[in-house]
C-alpha cells in the first residue's frame, strides 16, 4: 500500500521507484510540467527517499501540439527535478489522442530512515502539508467555471515540492506518512489507517482547505472522482456527528493531485515540525490524531 516501492542494494541502501502520469491541469505548459514532476516526487518524499533521477513519458496528440508547448511542458518538469536535486535521464514520447505528462521516478534512502504507511501509533498526532481542494479547482478550471486567475494560488501549491516536509519529518521520527493524492483525504487517510491498524481523528476545522476550493464547495458542487472515492471508502468513515456528512464528504474525498503529505508524528516532534516548514517558507496543519482501532476494521473518524 505504500506509495513507492524499495529494493535493498548490496551495500544495504535502498532503492525507491515510482511512477505517475497526469492530465493537464491548467493551460500553462511550464507549470503543468512543474506539477507533473512534484506529483511523482512525492512518492518518494511520502516514503523519506531522497530523489536521484527520473524518466519522463509524454503523450501528445500528432501535429496539435507545437513543439515550443512541449519543450515547456519539459523544461517546468526540469526545474522542478533540479530543484529535488535529481536529474533526468531522458524518457518517450507517444501518439495519442490527449496530451498526458508524468515521470518514473527514482530515489534512495537509508533503511533506518525510511517511513512507511505501517508505524502510525495510538497518540501520534496527524499532520497535513499542503490544503485541499485541487480536484474541484481543477475539474471547474477546465469546464469554465472560474479563471485561471482565481485558480492560480492552487496551481502554485501544486507545483510546490515536498521536499521540506519529507526532510523534517526524517529528522524528527515520522512513525507513518503517505501522500494526498487520487483518493482524496478520506481515501488516503483509511489506507494509512488500515496499513497501521489503528484509527484515525481529523477534527475539520483545522483541515486546511483552498479558499476557491471552499468557495466552490459551498455551492454545493462536487466532481466525478469525488463521487466515485465515496461509493468506494465512504462506509469507512464515522461522521460526528452524523449530519456533517453532507456538509463534508464532497470535501473529504476530493481527489488531490499533487496534494501534500499526511503524517504521523510524536505529539512532542509537531510544534518543531510545523516552525521548521514554516521557516523554510511553507506550512503545516495538525489536523487530527490516531487512536486504538476500536473495531474489526480501521476507520477514519471526522469531528467538527
Amino acid at each position: 500500500m505504500d506509495d513507492a516501492g524499495g529494493v535493498y542494494l548490496p551495500d544495504g541502501s535502498l532503492l525507491f521507484q515510482s511512477v505517475d502520469i497526469i492530465a493537464p491541469p491548467c493551460d500553462d505548459p511550464y507549470l503543468y510540467g512543474r506539477i507533473a514532476a512534484a506529483n511523482a516526487l512525492s512518492d518518494l518524499y511520502a516514503r523519506g527517499a531522497v530523489p536521484l533521477c527520473a524518466l519522463q513519458v509524454l503523450a501528445l496528440p500528432p501535429s496539435k501540439v507545437p513543439a515550443d508547448v512541449a519543450a515547456r511542458i519539459v523544461q517546468g518538469s526540469l526545474d522542478a527535478l533540479a530543484e529535488a536535486g535529481a536529474v533526468s535521464l531522458g524518457g518517450h514520447t507517444l501518439k495519442e489522442a490527449n496530451v498526458f505528462y508524468g515521470l518514473a521516478v527514482t530515489g534512495h534512502a537509508r533503511p533506518d530512515r525510511v517511513v512507511s504507511m505501517r508505524g502510525a501509533r495510538p497518540g501520534d498526532v496527524l499532520i497535513l502539508t499542503k490544503p485541499i481542494g485541487t480536484g474541484i479547482v481543477i475539474e471547474q478550471l477546465k469546464g469554465g467555471g472560474i479563471s485561471e486567475a482565481e485558480a492560480r494560488p492552487v496551481l502554485e501549491g501544486m507545483a510546490c515540492l515536498n521536499a521540506s516536509a519529507a526532510r523534517h519529518m526524517v529528522r524528527l521520527g515520522a512513525h507513518a506518512a503517505t501522500d494526498v493524492t487520487g483518493f482524496g483525504l478520506g481515501g488516503h487517510a483509511w489506507h494509512l489507517a488500515v496499513a497501521s491498524q489503528v484509527d484515525l481523528v481529523l477534527h475539520w476545522s483545522k483541515v486546511p482547505i483552498y479558499e476557491t476550493a471552499a468557495r466552490l464547495w459551498a455551492q454545493g458542487l462536487w466532481t466525478g472522482a469525488s463521487q466515485t472515492n465515496v461509493k468506494y471508502y465512504g462506509s469507512h468513515v464515522l461522521w460526528d456527528p452524523p449530519e456533517t456528512a453532507e456538509q463534508w464528504e464532497r470535501a473529504l474525498f476530493d481527489p488531490q493531485t499533487s496534494g501534500g503529505l499526511l503524517i504521523a508524528l510524536p505529539p512532542t516532534a509537531a510544534e518543531d515540525f510545523c516552525a521548521a516548514l514554516e521557516a523554510d517558507g511553507f506550512s503545516a496543519r495538525v489536523i487530527g490524531t490516531v487512536q486504538p482501532m476500536a473495531q474489526a476494521m480501521a476507520r477514519v473518524i471526522v469531528r467538527p
